[in-house]
């Protein structure tokens, strides 16, 4: 029989690597709600609001990348022990890929502005 602070150890190390492999993805599903929610308020609205949309994404997406950056620079596959490289890894690689995902949402809804389909 294990010890309980072995599994309690265990249990920990499974609920960081969870929150490392969701992480990234969260935040970019918190972007993409942002930047559509964002998008179809603003065409609600009389008028065109071409600027303030472009520059309302861009300060999301800055602020996502940069979350994201923090979080990949916290959990870096360098600093981590041998057994947890492969965790530090993956998570590393869901946070770049989110990081894509937030440039190409961003991209889409900056170049796209026009409201006349919501209109």
């Amino acid at each position: 029989m294990s010890h309980p602070a072995q599994r309690e150890d265990g249990r920990r190390r499974i609920s960081r690597a969870l929150a490392a492999f969701v992480s990234g993805p969260l935040v970019f599903m918190l972007y993409f709600a942002f930047a559509y929610g964002a998008h179809s308020l603003l065409c609600a609205l009389p008028g065109d609001p071409g600027r303030m949309m472009t520059w309302l994404l861009l300060i999301g997406a800055g602020v996502s990348l940069a979350v994201l950056a923090a979080m990949a620079i916290a959990i870096a596959p360098g600093r981590a022990q041998d057994e947890r490289r492969f965790e530090s890894r993956a998570a590393c690689s869901l946070i770049l890929l989110s990081a894509v995902a937030v440039v190409w949402t961003g991209a889409a809804a900056v170049f796209i502005t026009r409201c006349d389909l919501l209109r």
